[in-house]
């Protein structure tokens, strides 16, 4: 159920009314409820009785709003970039709720579905069984379970997986293996140490992070 609402009797001090907004940041209303969530602006509903309310926003607003304009008016229109690039440039954003939902993204996709990629190595395979062990380590591989050490893995898996892509794909068996760093392109994929990064990452931590972003944007 959605929270019930709360009134106060009076907006904090230096908050400004939804029609100043308005005027300021030269959009609409239809606009301000569409901008509204996704930039999580914040709001104070101030009671007029039989009135009804009224809603106060941040001063802070205006620049975040007036910011978003100039950049909605440059193609792509990407969202993510957008608020990206506010949360660089240090306007106030929840860049932990922003990664969250995407992260939590991500590992929906991997559970769902495999690769194209190894539907057709597994359908390429004659052999039962290493079509069972190829579909098995998709699977794993495709939930972010695959990776040195973990669930499943194509160095040491039984049949070895590398061992079967070469065979599918009508390669020398003594074909070499993948380079010291391809050898390493499962760790990238294990998503449980970024979950744990992102859940434990001081504010302190976050502000070295944009600093950063910011190095590398210029």
């Amino acid at each position: 159920m959605p929270r019930p609402r709360t009134f106060a009797s009076a907006p904090p001090n230096g908050w400004i009314s939804r029609d100043r907004l308005l005027v300021e940041t030269g959009i609409d209303e239809h606009t301000l409820a569409s901008w509204a969530e996704q930039l999580g602006l914040k709001t104070c509903l101030v009671s007029r009785g039989r009135g009804g309310f009224e809603s106060y926003y941040h001063p802070e607003s205006v620049g975040r709003i007036k910011r978003l304009r100039e950049l909605s008016r440059h193609p792509p229109r990407n969202w993510d970039d957008w608020l990206f690039r506010l949360w660089l440039e240090e306007h106030e954003f929840d860049i932990r709720a922003w990664a969250r939902k995407h992260l939590a993204s991500g590992l929906e996709k991997l559970g769902r579905r495999r690769s194209s990629g190894s539907r057709l190595m597994r359908d390429r395979s004659h052999n039962p069984m290493h079509r069972a062990a190829f579909s098995d380590y998709a699977d794993l591989a495709a939930a972010g379970r695959a990776g040195p050490n973990r669930d499943a893995s194509m160095h040491n898996a039984d049949p070895p997986i590398l061992d079967l892509v070469l065979r599918i794909g009508g390669l020398p068996a003594n074909t070499r293996p993948p380079s010291g760093e391809l050898k390493n392109i499962e760790h990238i994929y294990e998503f449980s140490p970024l979950e744990r990064i992102h859940e434990n990452a001081t504010d302190d931590e976050l502000a070295q992070a944009r600093r950063d972003w910011q190095a590398i944007s210029q």
